[in-house]
């Protein structure tokens, strides 16, 4: 997945979902084709969307972090979500993600939380 918008790492039993530069709608469907063919939700899934590197996030990728936490918890799955751009976390305060699933400030804290 060399120069894409996301690379999935696996790091123990966690699942890192890292995505870089834009999170917006004119990258969804590539996005969603990558997790499709690299990825399966599994009972227990751990997963942890890094947002650190994501300069614009849009309400398309709003709504592809919140299928991705549906995802997890239809199969009784951990997600937590890392991010140190105090912007992009200020975003999904704003929407009141940070109601429905945890906001790290850093992907060494978030998978302290695991």
């Amino acid at each position: 997945m060399e120069d894409s918008t996301l690379t999935i790492v696996k790091e123990g039993s966690v699942n890192i979902f890292e995505f870089k530069d834009k999170l917006t709608y004119a990258k969804l469907d590539s996005i969603k084709s990558e997790i499709a063919e690299n990825f399966s939700f599994d009972e227990g899934v751990q997963i942890i969307v890094n947002l650190s590197d994501v300069k614009i996030l849009d309400s398309a990728g709003i709504g592809l972090i919140v299928s991705l936490y549906k995802s997890t918890n239809v199969v009784n799955g951990k997600f937590v979500i890392a991010c140190s751009s105090t912007s992009i976390s200020d975003i999904l305060k704003t929407v009141g993600v940070n109601r429905i699933f945890s906001i790290h400030t850093s992907l060494d804290e978030a998978l302290k939380s695991f």
